[in-house]
C-alpha cells in the first residue's frame, strides 16, 4: 500500500509540476535531435543527455506527443523498478509492522521522490539500482550457502545499466565489482581449504567471477567511453565539490534530505550528521561485540555487512578518483545512490539488533528505531507537495507564466503580430519548452541567454532582478509568482 501511494504521488506530480530547466534542456537539445546525435552526444550542454532517459523520451514523444507527463514517463518507469526491487528486499528481512515502518521510511524520501517525478536519468538509475541491490543481497555468501553467482551477475548487469543511465552511478558499479571479486576470491580460498585443487578453484573463480565482471565491464566501457570523453573535452564535469567527501558529498545529501523544511528552529543538518555518526558507531560496537563473543552471523548480519562493504568501496572509489584523476566530489543528485544505501543500512542494523534475544538491548533498539523512523516519516510527509521541486524551485511557476503569455498574446488579439519574450537564462529552457508544447508560433523563441536585459513584449525574470529591470525598461509586473519568486512583466504603455 505504501509503495502504491508513493507511485501515485509521483504520477500526480509528473502531470502537475511545471517543466524544469534541466528537463527542458534534455528535450530541446537532445531528445528532439536524431538518434545518432543523441548517441554521440552531439547536442549542446551534453551533460544533460542522460542516455537511456533521452532515448526513451524521444520514442515516447514520437508516439504520444510533447507534454510534461510524456517526457516524465521514463522517470516513472524508474520509480516502478525501484519499488519492485526494494519491496523484494524488505520482504526478505521484515514482517508485519516492521515491514510497514521500513517501507514508509524507504519510499517517502522527498528528494528521491523529486527525481522520480522528473525527466532525468537519475530515476532510471535508481530503478536499476533498486533491482540490482535485490539481486546483490540475494547473491551474497552466508554460513549456510556460498555466493549465488547468477544473482551477482544480474546485479552487475543492472548496475551497469544504472551507470549508463547516469554516469555518476559508475562509482557504485565499480564498488560492486570489487565486492563480487572479493566474494569469489573468498569462495576460491574456501574450496582450497576443502581440499579442491588450485586449478579447480581458479577455474571456478575465472568463470563465476573474473569473466562475467570483465565482459560486463567491457560492454559498459564501449557504451560510455565516447560520451565521457566528449564531456571531458567540453568541460561538462563541473558539478561537484572540492572540500572533501564529508564536507561535499555527505553534507549535500543531508541538506537535500532536509528539503528546506524548518522544524521549530532546529538545525536539521546537524541532527542528520548526528544520526549518521550514531548509526555508524552503533554498527562498529555491534561488530566488535559479535567478534568478541564469536557469534555466528545470520542472514540479517550478512546483508548488513554486505551493504557496509559495498558502501566502503564506493567511498574509496570516489576518493581515489579525486586523488588520481582530479574529479570533483559528488554532490546531491549525482551521489543520490548513497541515500537508499544508508536507509537500507539503518533498517538492517536495527533489525539485526532487535533479532537478538537480549530483552534490554532489544527494547532500546526498538524504541530508538520507532522514534527515529516516526520523526523521519513525519518530516518526509511535511515535504510532500504538488507545486515544486527542491533543486529547480525557480521553475515552479513557468507553466502558469507561459499560460498567461498565451492568453495575452493569443493570435485573435492581433493575428499579424509577432511577440518577443525576454527571459532570465535560468527560465529560458522551460519557457522555450512551453512555446513548443503549446505551438505558440507567434512568440519569437527565446534564446538560451536572452534577457532579462532588453526591450520585449513580455519579460519573465527572477524577483531579485525586479527593481532593476522594471525601473530601467519601464515595465509593469502583471503577475508575481511567490512559489518560484519570479515575475512576468509587460511594457507600461501596453497595460490597459
Amino acid at each position: 500500500m505504501v509503495a502504491v501511494l508513493a507511485f501515485g504521488y509521483t504520477c500526480l506530480r509528473a502531470v502537475r509540476l511545471s517543466i524544469t530547466h534541466d528537463e527542458a534542456i534534455t528535450y530541446l537539445f537532445h531528445a528532439s535531435r536524431s538518434f545518432a546525435t543523441i548517441w554521440t552526444y552531439g547536442g549542446s550542454v551534453p551533460s544533460n543527455n542522460h542516455l537511456l532517459n533521452t532515448i526513451l523520451v524521444k520514442l515516447l514523444v514520437g508516439v504520444f506527443g510533447l507534454s510534461e507527463w510524456v517526457v516524465r514517463m521514463p522517470a516513472l518507469l524508474g520509480h516502478l523498478l525501484y519499488l519492485v526491487g526494494m519491496i523484494r528486499i524488505l520482504r526478505r528481512y521484515f514482517r508485519g509492522g516492521y515491514l510497514l515502518g521500513s517501507g514508509l521510511l524507504l519510499f517517502s524520501h522527498p528528494f528521491l521522490l523529486d527525481l522520480f517525478s522528473l525527466s532525468r536519468g537519475y530515476a532510471l538509475s535508481l530503478g536499476f539500482l533498486g533491482l540490482g541491490l535485490n539481486f546483490f543481497l540475494k547473491g551474497i555468501p552466508s554460513k549456510q550457502n556460498e555466493a549465488d553467482g547468477k544473482s551477482l551477475v544480474w546485479a552487475l548487469l543492472l548496475l551497469a545499466l544504472s551507470a549508463v543511465s547516469t554516469f555518476s552511478f559508475l562509482s557504485i558499479y565499480l564498488g560492486l565489482v570489487c565486492v563480487v571479486v572479493i566474494f569469489e576470491i573468498s569462495r576460491g580460498v574456501l574450496r582450497l581449504k576443502e581440499g579442491h585443487s588450485f586449478g579447480t578453484a581458479f577455474k571456478s573463480f575465472l568463470w563465476r567471477g573474473l569473466i562475467p565482471v570483465a565482459f560486463i565491464s567491457f560492454l559498459l566501457f564501449l557504451v560510455i567511453v565516447k560520451p565521457i570523453l566528449t564531456l571531458v573535452r567540453e568541460k561538462e564535469f563541473y558539478f561537484g565539490g572540492t572540500a572533501g567527501f564529508w564536507q561535499d558529498t555527505i553534507t549535500s545529501l543531508i541538506s537535500v534530505s532536509v528539503y528546506d523544511v524548518p522544524w521549530f528552529g532546529l538545525d536539521l543538518n546537524l541532527l542528520g550528521k548526528c544520526l549518521l555518526v550514531i548509526s555508524f558507531a552503533t554498527y562498529g560496537f555491534y561488530l566488535l561485540f559479535r567478534l568478541r563473543v564469536k557469534r555466528v552471523s545470520n542472514g540479517l548480519d550478512d546483508a548488513l555487512n554486505a551493504i557496509v562493504l559495498l558502501a566502503l568501496f564506493i567511498v574509496l572509489i570516489i576518493n581515489l578518483q579525486n586523488v588520481l584523476l582530479g574529479t570533483k566530489f559528488l554532490l546531491e543528485r549525482s551521489a543520490v545512490f548513497l541515500i537508499p544505501l544508508f536507509l537500507l543500512f539503518f533498517l538492517l542494523l536495527w533489525r539485526s539488533l532487535v533479532a537478538r534475544n537480549q530483552s534490554l538491548r532489544k527494547f532500546f533498539a526498538t524504541t530508538f528505531f520507532i522514534v527515529v523512523t516516526t520523526l523521519l516519516c513525519l518530516h518526509n510527509l511535511f515535504c510532500f507537495n504538488l507545486t515544486h521541486t527542491l533543486t529547480w524551485r525557480y521553475d515552479a511557476s513557468t507553466k502558469e507564466a507561459m499560460r498567461t503569455v498565451l492568453e495575452l498574446s493569443s493570435p485573435g488579439r492581433n493575428p499579424a503580430r509577432v511577440y518577443t519574450l525576454g527571459v532570465n537564462w535560468l527560465l529560458a529552457p522551460s519557457a522555450s519548452f512551453y512555446i513548443l508544447k503549446d505551438k505558440m508560433v507567434w512568440i519569437r523563441e527565446t534564446k538560451f541567454r536572452h534577457g532579462p536585459e532588453g526591450k520585449f513584449d513580455f519579460s519573465f525574470f527572477l524577483n531579485e532582478d525586479r527593481d532593476y529591470v522594471v525601473s530601467k525598461y519601464r515595465l509593469k509586473v502583471v503577475k508575481y509568482f511567490d512559489q518560484s519568486k519570479t515575475c512576468l512583466a509587460v511594457p507600461e504603455f501596453e497595460v490597459q
